[in-house]
């Protein structure tokens, strides 16, 4: 393409100093167009580009279970706790929970309808999503009659199509065990020792209370004859001073007595002296 140039001089144009160029007329204005208009299209781009965190941003959503175990005892109904965030409608989403196996789903929930014939054999029957809670993206699990082997970590997923999350929660059973029965181990001095048992269950922490009774059955017996015997002994052992008192208290009486049995035994002595003498006299002698 040709363009046509015009020099003027200073002496022609005395309003343009020294030589300039001037452009009369030029074809090639198409690459300039085109030039801009790639500019236009490079910013526009740019605007675009920045713009799609933002809207990604907006439609983003995540999963979030429990960082609070779910304690609980055998045969219990439990919730495990699970939600969408930002809040948002789980209907058409797949909602999948499931323990090690993705594939041996504990619950399995996709096209609006549950899928119990790939569910886990061990817990058919017994778990439960609420229609009206997915509608507010909260896809907690109900499990009914809890069992022991139910304890561990549960996944919680869900997927819309074009995006996953998952989120986790522990279920703890609590472990029962036998009646607790407390038993006297040993007695030394004014202790006692009591021991608390319990089978199937962790070590018993019994709650102390200040005052405990205790049933006689804890201790052992003692017959009747023993009482009797015990209580004469003691009976025995109280009279004896009273005895010793009361004897000290008699020996005055005790000498006037002997004073008078002797005094008596010797009058009726020379009493009976006398008469023999009288009647030895009264016989005839040779």
């Amino acid at each position: 393409m040709d363009c046509a140039f015009s020099f003027y001089s200073h002496r022609e144009t005395p309003s343009i100093e020294n030589k300039t160029l001037t452009l009369r007329s030029c074809v090639g204005l198409t690459p300039f167009k085109r030039v801009m208009k790639m500019r236009f299209l490079g910013r526009t781009c740019l605007i675009v580009l920045s713009l799609l965190p933002a809207v990604s941003t907006q439609d983003a959503w995540r999963v979030v279970g429990s960082d609070q175990p779910v304690i609980a005892e055998p045969g219990d109904d439990v919730i495990l706790p699970c939600h969408i965030s930002p809040r948002l409608s789980a209907v058409d989403m797949e909602v999948r929970w499931f323990r090690d196996a993705f594939e041996n789903p504990v619950h399995l929930y996709n096209f609006q309808e549950n899928l119990l014939e790939t569910q886990d054999r061990a817990y058919q029957d017994r778990t439960a999503l609420s229609p009206p809670a997915l509608e507010r993206g909260d896809i907690s699990l109900r499990l009914r009659n809890l069992r022991p082997s139910d304890r561990g970590i549960y996944t919680c997923y869900a997927h819309d199509g074009s995006q996953y999350e998952e989120g986790q929660t522990e279920v703890i059973v609590a472990a029962l065990g036998t009646q607790p029965s407390i038993s006297m181990d040993s007695t030394q001095g004014e202790q006692t020792r009591l021991v608390c048992r319990s089978e199937g269950s962790k070590t018993p922490k019994p709650d102390w209370e200040s005052k405990l009774h205790i049933s006689s059955d804890f201790f052992p017996g003692v017959s009747g004859w023993m009482v009797a015997f015990l209580l004469t002994l003691a009976l025995s052992i109280g009279a004896i001073p009273l005895l010793v008192i009361q004897w000290r208290r008699m020996d005055p009486w005790r000498e006037s007595l002997s004073l008078w049995v002797s005094k008596a035994l010797n009058e009726e002595m020379l009493k009976t002296h006398s008469r023999f003498l009288q009647q030895y006299l009264k016989l005839p002698h040779p």
